[in-house]
């Protein structure tokens, strides 16, 4: 064993002793197997470990999986040829486990298994023939919780950055020690039980190998080798380590390296060098134009086979210093047979054309197929499911569809950065698809064959270009070797190499996804299930693929009968073809649209998903094009939704950091669909200048200078669906910008009544009127001159602001009524049919603060009539199993914020999550305006938003009450509290009152509009008929409502006693 570090508690070991079902293998040509274990699948759901022996072959045990396609295994003989250790990974879960066994498949024994993806076994090496090194990325450690008690392993492990440690297990998993507690990313392997363990160095924040560590018997760890480069990312890259045989009796050290940091994987040129055992004496072997993936010395240390990155075979001749181009598409999986025969290539799975062909071929030194083996693994299997996110997303080559002067051999990461923007709007279409000439620049082809560009979005990757924000698109430098075309130093959307691991993915959510405005999550330990998650939500996912460094965007999804799940992607490459993309004449092809791959050919855990669904500008919101400059040109800064044109941003920007407070520009565009023929006033309020178009005929233009100023002009339209464009620009000071239209001869505060002589609201109206409110109680009388008193209808519409928050509607009527917001289909409220006074509520919907187009519509049959419509309040609450409002989401209608979960959390009912929960509350307020007193109690941390602007920023771990005074403006606000829970007691509480000592209590709901002058109750009777002209502001509203009893429509707040500075619990 080794000394010291045993740091935890050794895993729990089950055996189990399953028998091995017989398959068959087949063997055609010429077969000559060297000694060793080999992993083969046997049908679409189980994989077989077998041991060959030349031509000779035993099945040592089947692994029944959900699909060969999804999940792996690797095995290992020992030393003595005496066991076999395996690992299987659950592709779905990210999970996996350690076995061991006999030779003979007797006796198997679980070493370890993970019950947390963020616990898995990444990797297994023999040490001697009696024990088993492995790494993890983080151990199973029991440990204490911030309250005394045992926490959860898993929990706890899922919640920490990764560790990397190499545990030394017995065969029969008794004895376990941990040997590095950190740090380590896989292990090498060892010449025997005495000798030290190799094991890669990582970065633990980023997971990117760093370097070559050894530990010895006395537990002393050396550091071998270690990545160094300069500023300019020169020096020194290592990408792979192995322990080797370079000859009979002779172990080396072995590693691919690079100059840079910033090249490519697919044409990066490397270096393939040795070493002595303890670092010395490195000496290089061969150099290779593509990224070298393995290598392996012939028997006798004459050649050295190795394939690149772009699944190209080579051997290395040691006498001649000459390679020899023996096949391409070929896996990594390579083993000698001979000096003079040949070598073994052992097929990976493949989601091309055939994605089932398994087995291993026999090649000749020159590419000739000698032999091969297979399974009888055959698939029957039907696709039962295909999922695609919403919309298309554009697919853009990294090769062909940029710019002329860039090769874009490195730049997937920006490309599939590009994908997701050209996706959410983010990125205007360009014209720039000319048809571009090959050419040869130091001797490699910049534009291949296929020469014509089809996307309009590789401009952003490629051109030199500034956009108004200063991010730099596309910076050509010269270095040494004047190979400008592959240096790229952009800012917006960067073409810099991003490799492996999280690097990459990190990179692109700090120089892309943040400077952008979109939002995104980054998981630790992301699994397939995690991906489909994603996609279910209508996310693009960015995702790394099995060729090193590369990256592409997932699109969607396939399952099949089998229970395999595959992936739909948009590779920025090409198609992935056996390992291989060069299927154009030497060059990438262009294949890479909405392609199918396995989940084996993602293994690599991290993954970026884009939320942009929400993004996704929908039919009934404004296109809002921004831009820095006054004369709206170039390329927007910002492309997003607005829920209305209804802007005050005083001397700030539309989007601080993305958009000018002054000396901008916005563009919207939106279609409205109008009910009725008639002339419709359309009103500006602006600050600076402003115009308006319908159908692009200009009706309104005040193109110019000024302070706030109300503009009105009338337009005759014919209902139907109309085009309107909106232009405002503002030059220095304040900016304002205000649009709004209704019939002309209504008011934007009044409701148009149409009026038929028939309970079908069909034909003509008899007449149209403006009410103020919709109140009627007729009797068996008319609602006016020439309608009926018996068999009418009415319909009135509206466009009514409402702040942000939880709201519902209801109507009071005899007879039928409905309720349609925003120009649905479905209404929200319905009782149309014939029945005596009753009221009718809607269930509680999140609104966006905006105006909301409402409808409602009334018939009356015969008998007493009455009609009133109201809307009502509530907290808007969101619930998530993660920290930072990520994960699974739950919401709730609250009418206070008030709650205290002590030791538990919001999600006892749904999930199992306590501690590391946040959650967010939304609701409306009417105010005086001034200042005003928030005091927040809370455990942990909160922020505190109005009008979506930070107010109070307290976002820390905190077991206390925080008050700050605030000003904010008359009129309906919308309040924010975002709060997160980190461990232990979890609370959150807010009260308030203006800052002159009058005191409202817990934070709720304001009541409606004071306009609605008829509050009516769950049993139809009016409690109180309180008027606006009675009372100069809001708060002496609430005041006089309580003086009189009654505390509005359905507002749930606690009676308190009254006294000269206190007010009901109604949030103003």
């Amino acid at each position: 064993m080794f000394a010291g570090g045993a740091l935890g508690s050794a895993p729990q070991v089950v055996a189990q002793n399953p028998k091995p079902a017989d398959t068959n293998l087949i063997l055609s040509g010429q077969i000559n197997l060297a000694p060793s274990v080999y992993v083969f699948a046997q049908s679409s759901t189980a994989f077989g470990i077998y041991y060959l022996n030349g031509s000779d072959w035993q099945l040592i045990t089947s692994i029944p999986v959900s699909a060969v396609t999804v999940d792996s295994v690797h095995a290992k003989l020992s030393p003595n040829g005496a066991n076999v250790a395996y690992m299987v990974t659950d592709g779905d879960t990210g999970n996996s486990a350690l076995y061991t066994s006999n030779r003979f498949g007797i006796g198997i024994t679980l070493v370890y298994s993970s019950v947390e993806p963020s616990m898995a076994v990444t990797s297994f090496a023999w040490r001697g023939d009696d024990q088993v090194a492995y790494t993890l990325k983080r151990g199973p450690f029991a440990a204490e919780a911030s309250n005394g008690t045992a926490a959860n392993p898993a929990e706890q492990a899922a919640d920490s950055p990764y560790a990397g440690e190499v545990w030394l297990s017995s065969l029969d998993g008794i004895e376990q020690t941990q040997v590095v507690s950190q740090t380590a990313g896989l292990v090498i392997g060892s010449l025997d039980a005495n000798a030290p363990i190799y094991y890669t160095a990582v970065n633990t924040q980023t997971e990117t190998l760093i370097g070559l560590n050894s530990i010895a018997a006395d537990g002393s760890i050396a550091e071998l080798f270690r990545t160094q480069v300069d500023e300019q990312g020169q020096g020194t890259v290592y990408h792979s380590f192995d322990l080797v045989q370079t000859a009979p009796g002779v172990s080396k050290l072995a590693m691919v390296h690079t100059a840079s940091a910033g090249d490519s994987p697919f044409m990066v040129a490397s270096t393939l060098s040795t070493a002595n055992l303890d670092g010395s004496n490195v000496q290089s072997v061969l150099n290779s134009d593509g990224l070298i993936q393995s290598a392996q010395w012939s028997p006798k240390g004459s050649k050295v086979a190795y394939v690149t990155a772009q699944a190209q075979l080579f051997t290395f001749d040691l006498a001649t210093t000459s390679d020899t181009l023996v096949g391409s598409g070929v896996q990594s999986a390579i083993q000698w047979a001979s000096d003079e025969v040949g070598i073994v290539t052992v097929a990976a799975l493949d989601s091309a054309t055939t994605p089932f062909v398994h087995g291993a071929s026999m090649l000749a030194l020159n590419g000739q197929e000698l032999g091969t083996l297979s399974t009888n693994a055959t698939i029957q299997s039907t696709r039962t499911q295909e999922f695609r996110i919403p919309s298309t997303v554009p697919f853009i080559h990294q090769v062909y569809d940029t710019m002329d002067n860039v090769g874009g051999y490195w730049s997937c990461g920006p490309t599939s950065a590009a994908m997701v923007l050209a996706y959410a709007g983010l990125l205007p279409a360009r014209s720039d698809t000319v048809n571009p000439q090959s050419q040869m620049v130091n001797g490699r082809m910049i534009k291949g064959p296929v020469g014509q560009r089809t996307s309009p979005y590789g401009w952003y990757i490629s051109e030199d270009f500034t956009n108004a924000r200063g991010h730099r698109f596309n910076n050509p430098g010269n270095d040494s070797d004047s190979r400008w075309f592959y240096k790229q130093d952009i800012k917006g959307l960067h073409g810099a190499a991003t490799r492996g691991g999280l690097a990459s993915i990190e990179w692109i959510r700090a120089n892309i996804m943040i400077p952008f405005g979109v939002d995104y999550f980054v998981p630790q330990n992301a699994n397939l299930n995690t991906v489909v998650a994603a996609l279910d939500r209508g996310n693009p996912v960015v995702i790394h693929s099995t060729n090193k460094g590369h990256l592409m965007v997932a699109v969607g999804y396939n399952r099949y009968s089998n229970g395999d799940v595959r992936l739909v992607v948009n590779d920025p490459f090409g198609r992935e073809i056996n390992g291989n993309y060069y299927t154009n004449g030497g060059y990438p092809n262009t294949e890479g649209s909405y392609i199918e791959y396995t989940w084996a050919q993602f293994p690599v855990t991290h993954m970026l998903e884009a939320r942009v669904s929400e993004r996704i500008i929908r039919p009934d919101q404004w296109r809002g094009e921004y831009y820095n400059n006054t004369n709206l040109s170039g390329t927007p800064a910002l492309v997003r939704g607005d829920d209305a044109i209804n802007f005050d941003w005083g001397s700030g920007s539309p989007q601080a950091g993305v958009v000018n407070a002054d000396n901008f520009s916005v563009r919207w565009t939106r279609e409205i669909d109008l009910h009725s023929h008639a002339v419709y006033r359309f009103s500006t309020f602006s600050d600076d200048g402003i115009r308006l178009f319908i159908n692009d005929r200009p009706v309104l233009n005040r193109w110019d200078n000024h302070a706030r100023l109300a503009v009105q002009t009338d337009v005759y339209l014919r209902a139907g669906k109309h085009k309107i464009r909106v232009e405002y620009y503002e030059a220095w000071g304040g900016a304002t910008a205000i649009v709004n239209w209704w019939m002309a001869g209504s008011s934007p505060d009044n409701w148009t009544g149409s009026y038929f002589n028939n309970t079908t609201l069909s034909g003509d109206p008899v007449f149209l009127r403006q009410d103020p409110s919709i109140n009627f109680n007729w009797g068996r009388g008319s609602p006016g001159s020439g309608v009926n008193s018996d068999n009418f209808s009415v319909r009135w519409t509206r466009s009514l602001y409402l702040p942000g928050g939880a709201w519902r509607f209801y109507t009071s009527s005899d007879d039928g009524s409905r309720v349609f917001l925003n120009n649905s289909s479905q209404p929200v409220v319905n009782q149309w049919w014939d029945h005596g006074a009753r009221t009718e509520y809607s269930g509680y919907q999140y609104l966006n603060a905006g105006n909301h187009d409402v409808r409602v519509e009334f018939y009356e049959r015969w008998g007493d009539a009455s009609m009133a419509f109201g809307y009502q309040p509530k907290i808007w609450a969101e619930y998530y199993d993660q920290p930072n409002h990520r994960g699974t989401k739950r919401t709730a209608v609250l009418s206070s914020v008030d709650q205290n979960w002590w030791w538990g959390g919001p999600h006892s009912a749904w999930w199992q999550t306590q501690d590391r929960f946040s959650t967010r509350y939304t609701w409306p307020v009417n105010l005086a305006g001034g200042e005003y007193k928030i005091c927040v109690d809370s455990d942990d941390g909160f922020r505190f938003f109005v009008d979506g602007q930070v107010k109070i920023d307290y976002w820390q771990d905190n077991n206390s009450q925080i008050c700050r005074v605030v000003s904010i403006n008359a009129g309906w606000r919308t309040f924010r509290i975002d709060h997160y829970e980190n461990q232990g007691g979890a609370r959150i509480r807010m009260t308030w009152g203006r800052n002159n000592g009058v005191w409202y209590g817990v934070a709720q709901p304001s009541l409606q509009n004071t306009d609605e002058v008829v509050y009516i109750t769950d049993d139809q009777a009016a409690l109180a008929i309180v008027t606006p002209a009675t009372v100069n502001t809001m708060e002496e509203y609430f005041q006089l409502m309580h003086e009189q009893g009654t505390l509005g429509p359905g507002i749930e707040a606690t009676e308190q006693s009254f006294t000269q500075i206190w007010l009901p619990l109604i949030q103003r």
